[in-house]
């Protein structure tokens, strides 16, 4: 502290602040790295997905885009998922917890 003719002190003037820049303030990582976008290969058996069996996807934290070949491999999927929906059967009630079940309905009612 400086001392003034009058003998107070005068307070220390604030000089080079430290201020992080918006980007270094987000984050403890690289900003840079994490908005570079990066591509993404996805393969599946060739066996459901036919010769088609590999999209390319291109990932970033700002913005998402697919590659070609992911709109017949979701085409692929919706086919398959038809087919298995019609060969699955609902399963049959089981009548060996009825006694538990009418248990339980009677505690919720009191």
């Amino acid at each position: 502290m400086e001392v003034q003719q009058n003998g107070a002190q005068a307070p220390k003037q604030k000089s080079d602040a430290y201020y992080l820049t918006p980007d270094d303030a987000k984050t403890f990582g690289d900003i840079d790295y994490m908005r570079m976008a990066k591509s993404v290969r996805r393969t599946f058996p060739k066996e459901k997905m036919g010769k088609n069996n590999a999209f390319v996807q291109s990932v970033s934290a700002l913005e998402k885009a697919t590659g070609e070949s992911y709109t017949s491999l979701a085409q692929g999927n919706q086919s398959s998922a038809q087919t298995n929906q019609e060969v699955a059967e609902r399963r049959r009630t089981d009548t060996n917890l009825d006694m538990f079940r009418n248990m339980a309905r009677d505690i919720r009612k009191r």
